[in-house]
């Protein structure tokens, strides 16, 4: 599945397609569960991008992987949750 990112450090928007979901991965002391992982090209600052592909919306960039154009990603749900955030939705 084809998914993009518009990270404020690179300051422009890639896309790649989603290698796994269900992916855990621990960073900073911390073991996150439930990310997908994603080959798009990233920065340190990106952290917290959207991560989106035909209008709608799939999650939030959480972290990258170090000399790869990998991404790991948090599930909108997930940041909803997180957050107590209500996604804003419309029609065309």
């Amino acid at each position: 599945m084809r998914i993009c990112a518009t990270g404020s450090f690179l300051g422009r928007s890639d896309c790649g397609t989603v290698e796994a979901l269900d992916v855990t991965a621990s960073y900073g002391g911390v073991t996150v569960h439930h990310m997908g992982r994603a080959d798009i090209a990233w920065a340190g600052g990106d952290s917290g991008a959207p991560m989106y592909a035909t209008h709608n919306a799939y999650g939030m960039l959480i972290a990258g992987y170090v000399g790869h154009s990998e991404v790991l990603y948090q599930g909108i749900t997930s940041v909803q949750n997180v957050l107590g955030a209500d996604i804003l939705t419309a029609t065309a």
